[in-house]
């Protein structure tokens, strides 16, 4: 397990371990060779052999699997209490064509300026 920023974890995860957590998040976007789908993770229908790219995601975590050299990388993102309470969380609303919102949290840290830099962003919710 990695820790990316305070309250903040990131472990990869074999794709047997991604295909039964995928249920447990909210939202999801999905990138087929044949098709694309987005929205309430329980309605999208993952075809794991035609997988090219997937971001599972709910208000504590996500769920990132893509292509890699090697073939598909599945990364679970876990955020604890501390990462919501820390004061370094950037909440962003970024509008979709079919009139949704995507909300994104980014995880601010200061560099050595001591000026708020982004050290990771990752969907957190749709609406």
């Amino acid at each position: 397990m990695m820790q990316i920023t305070r309250g903040l974890t990131a472990r990869t995860v074999d794709m047997d371990e991604a295909r039964q957590a995928f249920g447990a998040y909210e939202w999801a976007i999905v990138h087929m060779i044949s098709d694309m789908q987005y929205g309430p993770a329980a309605q999208v229908q993952v075809n794991w052999e035609e997988l090219i790219e997937l971001r599972a995601f709910s208000a504590d975590g996500e769920l990132h699997v893509y292509e890699d050299g090697d073939g598909l990388t599945a990364v679970m993102i876990t955020e604890a209490p501390e990462a919501k309470e820390s004061g370094r969380v950037l909440v962003k609303r970024r509008a979709m064509k079919n009139g949704k919102s995507l909300y994104v949290k980014e995880y601010l840290e200061p560099d050595e300026d001591g000026q708020a830099v982004t050290v990771y962003a990752r969907l957190f919710a749709m609406a």
